[in-house]
């Protein structure tokens, strides 16, 4: 089993973690969770709480090497990254998609993982105008493709 956190999303402030457990020779279960539930400063928010379990196939034995995963997502969010307006989802965000990857060994039980996945992510959500109490001024549905896991994770085999 392996415990580990994406260091890229620090950078958003999305603290994160990981949990890993191999099954079979070449299969493993993936399950990250994101939470932040931070307002940084009036204009900039990124609440969100996020699950994207992952099936992997590891191509020499489960977690050492390269793999292939599919992979699913829910989530919610609540997020402005300026003065004028808020994004607040309703009904979640739901989607899939595949990726690739490659864990790399560092020292005792540390290590590095890098994937990249692509996919579907499909969301309900509404606009504010962001300030105390502001009003809702528009509804949408978005469907996005493209890029839906990318990851630089430290890792740590327990």
């Amino acid at each position: 089993m392996v415990i580990k956190t994406n260091l890229p999303y620090y950078a958003f402030v999305v603290p994160n973690i990981a949990i890993e457990r191999s099954f079979a020779a070449h299969w493993s279960v993936d399950i990250p969770l994101w939470y932040s539930p931070y307002t940084i400063a009036r204009n900039y928010r990124f609440r969100i709480l996020a699950l994207q379990p992952s099936l992997r196939y590891w191509l020499r034995q489960s977690l050492q090497g390269h793999f292939l995963a599919v992979h699913a997502l829910w989530g919610q969010f609540n997020i402005s990254v300026n003065h004028q307006t808020r994004y607040q989802d309703f009904r979640g965000m739901w989607g899939g998609g595949i990726d690739y990857g490659y864990a790399l060994r560092l020292k005792n039980r540390w290590g590095m993982e890098f994937n990249l996945g692509a996919g579907y992510i499909r969301t309900r959500y509404e606009t504010y105008f962001n300030r105390k109490n502001g009003a809702l001024y528009g509804k949408h549905l978005a469907n996005y493709w493209g890029v839906t896991r990318l990851g630089i994770s430290l890792t740590y085999k327990l």
